[in-house]
This record gives C-alpha cells, sequence and structure tokens, in this order.
C-alpha cells in the first residue's frame, strides 16, 4: 500500500497524499515519521482535499503526535470548513462555543452561524450542540421543540448519544409527553450505534 501511495502521491493524487500522511503517522509499511505525515496532510489540503486539512486541525487539537496548538488546530479547521467540510464547519462552532485559548474568544453567534452550515450539510455532532444549546437557551431563546427536531436528526445520522438521549426524554416525559414506542426505537438505535448506557 505503501508504495502505491507514493507513487499516487508524488502525480499529486489528493486522497493518495491523504492516505500515504496517515501512514507515515502510524508508521504502517514505512517507520513513522510525523513531520512526512504533517506534509502530506498539507500538500493534499492545497491540492483541494480538504481531509489534509481535518487531519492536521486533529493533530495539532489532540497534540498526541505535535505539541498541542489550538491556535493552529483552528486555522486548519478553517481551510476545510472554506473548501465546505461539514466537519471542518462543525469543528469551527465547537471552537467558537467553547473559547480556546491562543485560538477564539468564545463566540455563542459565530459559534451558532458555523454549527447551523454544518448542520445544513447533515453534520450528526452539529444537530447534536444545536439541540443543546436550544435546549439550555444558551445565547439564544430556549425551544424544546427545536432542540427535539435536532436531537432527531443527529440521532438519524447516526448519534448514539443522540439517540440515548432522545430515549431519555421521551421515558421521563418532562419535555415531551411519554412515549414508550419512541423511548423503545431510540434505546435500540442507541445500543445498535453503540452506546453501552442504552445497553445497560
Amino acid at each position: 500500500a505503501f508504495d502505491y501511495y507514493k507513487k499516487a502521491s508524488e502525480k499529486d493524487h489528493p486522497a493518495a497524499t491523504v492516505n500515504l500522511g496517515l501512514l507515515y503517522l502510524n508508521g504502517q509499511g514505512v517507520s513513522q515519521d510525523v513531520d512526512e505525515a504533517i506534509n502530506c496532510f498539507q500538500k493534499a489540503g492545497q491540492l483541494g482535499d480538504l481531509n489534509g486539512y481535518l487531519n492536521l486541525g486533529l493533530l495539532y487539537e489532540n497534540g498526541e503526535y505535535v505539541d498541542q496548538n489550538y491556535g493552529e488546530s483552528f486555522r486548519q479547521y478553517k481551510k476545510a470548513a472554506d473548501l465546505n467540510s461539514d466537519e471542518g464547519l462543525y469543528k469551527l462552532g465547537l471552537f467558537y462555543y467553547n473559547g480556546s485559548e491562543n485560538a477564539v474568544k468564545k463566540d455563542l453567534s459565530k459559534s451558532f452561524y458555523y454549527l447551523n452550515l454544518a448542520e445544513k450539510k447533515n453534520n450528526a455532532n452539529a444537530c447534536y450542540l444545536l439541540a443543546n444549546i436550544y435546549l439550555n437557551g444558551e445565547g439564544i431563546t430556549k425551544n424544546t421543540e427545536k432542540a427535539i427536531n435536532f436531537l432527531t436528526k443527529s440521532a438519524n445520522l447516526g448519534s448514539a448519544v443522540a439517540a440515548f438521549n432522545l430515549a431519555e426524554i421521551y421515558m421521563k416525559g418532562e419535555l415531551v409527553l411519554f412515549d414508550k414506542g419512541k423511548m423503545i426505537l431510540y434505546y435500540e438505535k442507541a445500543v445498535e450505534l453503540g452506546n453501552d448506557l442504552a445497553a445497560a
């Protein structure tokens, strides 16, 4: 796989360049070389593959292979968002939601803007965060109906935690009327999606 991706990367194939970077990062089929992985991700991004920028954003956000650098992470996610990446848009929304040292100040209106863009691209995580924002009325008017709609969309897009929370909401019957059918449906969905709490 390494030789194939290396040759394809030399011919400026974007996806192959991302995969080559992952091989370097994880030391698969080649000695681990984080600097070479970063070069591959940067090249892939410049070739128009948003996964190059997303991988760089994640590297700097987690600080696992490089020094943690939220400012650099934010810049890489912004590049992905500029290429219309739903995950890049979600990450920008998350950065503005939390605020981050050396990156951006907390700004709920900017967070809301980016999360809505990501939600329109069917990003499950953005839907989930928007649901919580509406449930708690953070920077906007509390709206249970919108919160439930976003939670439902998030669960249907594959979020185990959204499915579990929906099941809990239908079980408690506080925000919505108790609904045994929906409770069971979303507990089962949560289990199917890998939520251990729902399986207990």
